[in-house]
């Protein structure tokens, strides 16, 4: 079951139009990060259609390791770092000013239809990659070139229910991995 999670975070399906436009550019910033053994290593693009700027970002996050490692599916809410892991976004204007998440009040946790956490485990053999696309939850000013830069976050240390609403899976790889800071354009959004 794919989750789709939109630029206004309400489930609203995004608007096609800028889909149909052809050929998708893909522009890629990657880092290696290693923690203990099981280094990750992430992948930003942005998905950009070929006559509009795009606020969609694929993130991949590959095992460069020569053991398995655990990584675990984003939470309705994992964007705003409410539930872990984090799969956060950081976004700075050219100044280095940071831009703020857009802000909701609703439903957040296990996706409906979903067991935890059998169907949020994703067992990364080596080599092999898990890919997500997210659309970035930020009041976008103006149109401009601005860093991005993502974050995966495992650690329970960081919980804030301290396992009270859901209880990790023990095999998950602990730490954060990052992508490098990339420039990129993105369209004025307010949201």
């Amino acid at each position: 079951m794919g989750i789709r999670l939109t630029a206004h975070g309400r489930g609203r399906r995004p608007r096609r139009t800028a889909w149909s436009a052809g050929l998708v550019v893909l522009l890629v910033a990657a880092t290696r990060v290693d923690a203990g053994d099981m280094p990750l290593e992430v992948t930003l693009k942005q998905v950009t259609p070929q006559t509009v700027v795009s606020n969609r970002f694929q993130v991949t996050i590959r095992n460069t390791n020569n053991a398995d490692v655990v990584i675990v599916k984003p939470l309705n809410g994992s964007q705003w770092s409410w539930y872990l892991p984090f799969y956060s976004f950081h976004v700075t204007d050219a100044n280095g000013k940071e831009l703020r998440m857009a802000t909701r009040h609703f439903v957040s946790g296990l996706y409906p239809g979903t067991k935890w956490p059998r169907d949020y485990m994703v067992v990364l053999k080596p080599g092999q990659s898990y890919t997500k696309s997210f659309d970035l939850l930020f009041t976008v000013p103006e149109t401009a070139v601005y860093t991005v830069r993502f974050d995966y976050v495992m650690d329970v240390a960081e919980d804030r229910y301290k396992g009270k609403l859901l209880k990790y899976p023990e095999q998950a790889w602990q730490g954060t991995a990052s992508s490098k800071p990339q420039k990129f354009r993105l369209t004025k959004q307010r949201l």
